[in-house]
């Protein structure tokens, strides 16, 4: 609750009048690049523990692990890195123009709402199910599960990579890193 109130008040305070100072496309560059880079680290534990079921030693697992659980494993590290990668983009060029390999699409600029829309579907989900996570893992006693997959951390750094993306690239609001020379 304490997170949902946080957010509805920013976004009063983006829709309600003057943007504060911290909204403004420079510094939601600083500090989103910061916000971004955390919630990119975020997934990248979970993905190193579940490529341990390619290992002679798994993690969670006691037995012989089967080829289908071995690459249930690798599909999941895939999804982790996979989200690493997009975060990454909301502060990269190819995150502001589709880069030239991808066949129809090269060169013309992201459209906004993509990133932020789906983001946002994520940061949102994480933070819904951060609650339930942390009750979860306290009840059992097993801690290390939150260093595991920190979904309250991640939520709440993801939706500040999001609206930090937002702040810089909104209508009436350009600025972009080719601008900056970044």
């Amino acid at each position: 609750m304490a997170a949902f109130a946080a957010w509805a008040w920013i976004t009063f305070r983006l829709f309600g009048g003057a943007l504060p100072r911290w909204a403004g496309p420079v510094q939601a560059r600083r500090w989103g690049r910061v916000a971004t880079v955390g919630a990119a680290l975020c997934p990248l534990p979970y993905a190193l523990y579940r490529l341990t079921w390619l290992t002679p030693w798994p993690t969670d697992i006691s037995g012989p692990i089967d080829l289908p659980l071995r690459l249930q494993g690798l599909m999941l590290a895939f999804a982790a890195v996979t989200a690493c990668v997009l975060t990454l983009g909301l502060i990269s060029r190819w995150g502001e123009v589709f880069p030239r390999w991808i066949p129809m699409l090269r060169g013309r600029p992201v459209p906004v709402p993509l990133p932020v829309v789906l983001g946002g579907a994520v940061a949102g989900a994480c933070c819904l199910a951060s609650p339930g996570l942390a009750v979860n893992a306290v009840e059992r006693g097993e801690l290390w599960a939150l260093l595991l997959w920190p979904y309250p951390l991640w939520g709440v750094l993801l939706g500040a990579a999001v609206l930090a993306y937002w702040l810089r690239r909104r209508p009436g609001g350009v600025y972009t890193a080719a601008s900056t020379g970044a």
